[in-house]
């Protein structure tokens, strides 16, 4: 197994051993230097931001790949529901996918189909990545070893993504959840406007994420602050300023 393979355990194993992980979004730099500064800035993940920027995939593959080779993970935000080019940004460099929107059990598998080789998915086979620096492997070691290294991110925007949140953490070859507070907030017409019921209703929200039998799933939360907690139940909650 390539030496790389270990970079993503090591971010989850952080995560599991309730450690904080910085993670630096990336939305209008266009070269890769960001994430030399990131990493010497002390952050362990980048993450680039294609749904809401107008950055070329071949801009963003070049930053996670750079992101990657310094030993920092290269996650990637893709449009909502465009499947077609998760393939292209793992073959380009990145180890995570982030989905936005995800209302359904059926959707992630969407993702998790278009992300990862088969068995588990349908992930177009190619014959060297730059994660492995273009060596030659052998079919099933590549795949086996880009799997490891791929995590597959379900970002929870709606009323009915968090209701959904218990058989969407089942799918297998689903890694971590994200809640979007922003886009949640939008349900309640108050984005940004202190209010009590609707800070009581998204607390609601919270708690029914908090009680999700996740099974060794991982929970982000968007908001405006970093803070590392630990839930009841044993499973890690980070949030974090995305």
């Amino acid at each position: 197994m390539p030496e790389k393979s270990r970079v993503r355990g090591a971010v989850l194993d952080n995560l599991r051993a309730g450690q904080p992980v910085l993670s630096l979004g990336v939305r209008s730099a266009r070269t890769a230097d960001i994430a030399r500064f990131a990493r010497s800035a002390g952050y362990r993940v980048i993450w680039v931001d294609l749904e809401h920027s107008s950055m070329s995939i071949d801009c963003a593959a070049q930053i996670l790949a750079s992101a990657f080779d310094l030993g920092l993970e290269g996650w990637v935000r893709v449009p909502e529901k465009d499947y077609g080019v998760i393939g292209r940004l793992l073959d380009g460099g990145a180890t995570g996918i982030i989905m936005p929107r995800v209302e359904t059990a059926e959707e992630a598998a969407r993702v998790v189909t278009a992300a990862r080789f088969p068995p588990r998915g349908q992930r177009s086979q190619i014959a060297r990545l730059p994660q492995f620096c273009f060596e030659r492997l052998p079919a099933a070691e590549l795949m086996e070893s880009a799997d490891r290294l791929t995590s597959v991110h379900i970002l929870l925007e709606t009323a009915t993504g968090i209701a959904n949140a218990d058989a969407i953490a089942a799918v297998d070859g689903v890694d971590i959840l994200h809640v979007g507070l922003n886009d949640l907030s939008g349900k309640y017409l108050a984005v940004y406007i202190p209010d009590q019921i609707f800070t009581q209703q998204l607390l609601r929200d919270n708690d029914r994420i908090s009680v999700v039998k996740l099974s060794r799933k991982y929970i982000s939360c968007e908001i405006h602050l970093l803070i590392l907690s630990q839930s009841p139940r044993e499973k890690i909650f980070l949030f974090s300023a995305l």
